[in-house]
C-alpha cells in the first residue's frame, strides 16, 4: 500500500500544478483573455470561449436556424511560431485554418484568401460588447454578429 501511495502522490502533484497554470507573457490566455466566456446575438447565435490549455482557446458556436434546428461550430485559437491560427469546423464539413493578419489590444483578424467565403474573420471588443464580423478578404460581403455576455444561469 505504500508503495502505491508513493507511486500516486507524484502523479497527483504533476495534474494539480498543470491545472493551475498561470498565462506566460504572451499566450492566447493572455493576448485574448477579452474574447473568454459566453457571448450571445439577439439572435441567438451563442459563442463560448474557454482556456484549453497553454497553447489554445477552444470555441462553440451555435446559431438557430428557421427550420427550428442549430447550426453548430467547433473553433480553435491556437498559438503557432506565426502568430495565432483560428480554426473553424463548421458541422458536417471539413476543418478550415485562417491566420492572425492583424490583432491589438481589443481586436484581432484572421485571413484565408484561398477559402471561397469567409476569407476574413475579425473578432472586436469594445466595453461588454463583442462583435464579430466575417467577410471577403478586402472586407466586402460582410456579416456581423454583436454579442452581449450571456445572462448567468441558475
Amino acid at each position: 500500500m505504500r508503495s502505491l501511495t508513493l507511486a500516486v502522490l507524484p502523479a497527483t502533484a504533476f495534474l494539480m500544478a498543470s491545472c493551475m497554470t498561470v498565462p506566460t507573457a504572451s499566450s492566447p490566455q493572455s493576448d485574448l483573455g477579452w474574447l473568454l466566456g459566453c457571448w450571445v446575438a439577439p439572435s441567438g447565435t451563442v459563442e463560448e470561449w474557454i482556456v484549453w490549455d497553454e497553447e489554445r482557446l477552444m470555441g462553440e458556436g451555435r446559431s438557430p436556424r428557421r427550420d427550428g434546428t442549430t447550426f453548430n461550430e467547433f473553433l480553435t485559437i491556437a498559438s503557432t511560431a506565426d502568430g495565432y491560427v483560428y480554426t473553424a469546423e463548421p458541422e458536417g464539413m471539413g476543418s478550415t485554418d485562417f491566420l492572425e493578419s492583424d490583432r491589438d489590444t481589443r481586436q484581432i483578424t484572421f485571413l484565408n484568401t484561398d477559402h471561397d467565403y469567409p476569407q476574413r474573420i475579425q473578432y472586436m471588443r469594445d466595453k461588454d460588447q463583442l462583435t464579430a464580423t466575417i467577410s471577403l478578404a478586402n472586407g466586402s460581403r460582410p456579416a456581423s454578429w454583436t454579442f452581449s455576455p450571456c445572462p448567468a444561469e441558475n
